[in-house]
Formats: C-alpha cells, sequence, structure tokens
C-alpha cells in the first residue's frame, strides 16, 4: 500500500509538471501572439497622443503584420484629413482676407471720393464702381463657402457608372465661346467602346469644366483635350498654349485662393486702390478655387493629377488619370 500511494504521489506530481508546462507553453504563444498587437496599440495611443497635443503631421507606420492594419488606415486617413482641413482653413483665412482688403480699400476710397465730389455725374461713377466691388466681395463669399461645402457634399455622395466622353463632349458645348478647340482626341479604343468610370456626373463635369476655364483663362486661345484608355487606366489631358506652370509652383496651384498674381505689393495694390477706382474686380480672373476644387474632385475618385510642360501647346498640360 505504500509504494502504492508512493507511484500515485509521483503521478500527481508528474500531472501537476506537464500541466504546469502545457500551461507556460500556452501563455508563450500567447504572449508571441499578443506583443504584436500590444505593439500597434502602443504606437496607435502615442499617435493619438501626439495628434491630440496639436501634432497634425503624427501617422502610425504600417507594418507588414498588423492585426488592427483596417484602424491603423484609417486613423492615418483621419488625421491627413484634419492636417488638410486645418491647412486649408489657414490658407483660406490668409487669402481672403488678401482677397478681401483691396475691395474693402477701394470701397473706403470711393465713399470718401463721393463725399468730397460734387459732381452728380461723377458721383454716380463713383457709385457705380462701390457697387461692383461689393458685387466682387459677395461673390468672393459665395466661393468660399461652396468650397467649404464640397468636402462634405463629396463624402455624402454614392459613386455609379459615368460616361466621360459625354461629360466632356457637353462641357466644350458650353465652353465654344470661350477658346478655340484645337482638337479633341479620343483613342481608338476609346472611340469604339466608350469610356465608363465609377464617379458622381454632377463634381466630374464640374472637374472638367474647371480644368478648361483654367486653360482658357491662362492660355492664349488654344485647347487641346485627349481622352484615352488603356487597361484598366482612363487618361484625360487638357492643354493649353499659355506660358506654363513652373515646376516648383505646381504645388501651391491645387492650394484654394492662390493665383500665380495673388501675391500683391503694396505699391501694386496702393496703385490699385487709388487709380480712380478704375482697377476691375478680379472675379474675371478668378479666385483661385477652380484647381483645389479639381484636386478634391480628383482625390475623391482616387485619381491622380499630373502638371508638366505641353509638348503640342508649349503652355501647361493638365493629366488626371483614373482607376477603373
Amino acid at each position: 500500500p505504500l509504494q502504492a500511494r508512493q507511484q500515485s504521489q509521483d503521478a500527481t506530481k508528474h500531472s501537476y509538471w506537464f500541466t504546469a508546462v502545457f500551461y507556460f507553453i500556452l501563455l508563450i504563444i500567447f504572449m508571441l501572439w499578443a506583443a504584436p498587437l500590444v505593439s500597434r496599440l502602443i504606437r496607435l495611443r502615442q499617435s493619438t497622443k501626439a495628434l491630440g497635443k496639436g501634432d497634425l503631421t503624427a501617422r502610425i507606420p504600417l507594418g507588414g503584420v498588423s492585426y488592427i492594419r483596417d484602424i491603423e488606415i484609417e486613423f492615418n486617413r483621419m488625421a491627413q484629413q484634419i492636417e488638410t482641413l486645418v491647412s486649408d482653413i489657414k490658407l483660406l483665412s490668409s487669402a481672403v482676407s488678401h482677397d478681401l482688403r483691396t475691395p474693402l480699400a477701394r470701397i473706403r476710397f470711393g465713399i470718401d471720393t463721393i463725399i468730397e465730389e460734387d459732381d452728380a455725374e461723377l458721383q454716380k461713377r463713383y457709385l457705380d464702381k462701390v457697387s461692383g466691388n461689393v458685387d466682387e466681395m459677395t461673390a468672393l463669399v459665395e466661393t468660399l463657402l461652396n468650397y467649404a461645402r464640397l468636402e462634405q457634399t463629396l463624402v455624402e455622395l454614392e459613386k455609379y457608372e459615368v460616361d466621360l466622353v459625354a461629360i466632356v463632349k457637353s462641357s466644350l458645348v458650353s465652353k465654344h465661346d470661350d477658346f478655340d478647340v484645337q482638337s479633341f482626341e479620343l483613342d481608338g479604343d476609346a472611340a469604339e467602346s466608350g469610356i465608363s468610370i465609377k464617379g458622381e456626373q454632377r463634381f466630374l463635369i464640374m472637374l472638367v469644366n474647371n480644368l478648361l476655364q483654367n486653360a482658357a483663362r491662362y492660355g492664349d486661345g488654344e485647347v487641346f483635350i485627349r481622352l484615352a484608355k488603356k487597361e484598366n487606366l482612363v487618361t484625360l489631358s487638357v492643354e493649353d498654349n499659355g506660358a506654363g506652370i513652373a515646376p516648383e509652383n505646381v504645388k501651391q496651384i491645387f492650394k484654394p485662393f492662390v493665383r500665380a498674381n495673388t501675391q500683391l505689393s503694396k505699391q501694386q495694390l496702393s496703385s490699385e486702390i487709388t487709380s480712380d477706382l478704375n482697377a476691375k474686380p478680379n472675379t474675371a480672373q478668378g479666385y483661385g478655387v477652380g484647381l483645389a476644387v479639381v484636386k478634391r474632385i480628383a482625390d475623391w475618385h482616387q485619381a491622380k493629377i499630373t502638371v508638366e510642360r505641353s509638348k503640342k501647346l508649349g503652355g501647361a498640360r493638365f493629366t488626371i488619370t483614373f482607376t477603373v
């Protein structure tokens, strides 16, 4: 009986040891599995704290293997949107303050001149100028509000099949008085089968119209358009015969309220204000929002924008590449 009891105790001890080793191995396996998750969660916490403290460049470096990769991607996307919005707010406030300053100064100068002027005809002339500058300010505020609404509007829309060829042809018809379309070229495959992409027709029309309007505004009257499809890529190119865009200015032109002549010197501004109110409102040359709208719409369609020198016309060449 004593020997049997001893054997039973030994067996129990062995059982305990085996159980302990089993759970220890299980713990090691769990730790090996959980370590990457814990590491990614720590990185997520650090990036969140950094973003909360105002570091808008905080991002989570994506690893090869991550259990929360979708969360990390969405965090980076959210952080990028926040950085873009804050950047836009700063840029808009700076640019709008400039664009509002000129008509406000004209209005002030005009009112002072009207008070001092006794000639009824001159008073009416100055009143007309003041009214034109009020209209300019109103148009500027409306442009600002429309641009601010664009981001939220795009997010809420659903994409569906849209005929890009029909959009381009329709836009050309509406813009035919603004410039001479030297050529609208469709590659062979597109001419036969057409080109459709996933998107929202209203905003794609806006994208094409803004590209054409930009070519008409900064070109010298000639525009060349090409629409092509190769495998799963659709490219829309708009070229003009203007002065072109310097490579160092390419990133700037897609920011809202940025134009080639946005920055005026004090001497230029003074001349513009005091030139007998003959300076025209800048609505004819735009507010620098057209290409910013193009960029937003292209980003929403996951399209890539490239800007280069046009070999055909010598001006700027804007190319939008869609993935279908």
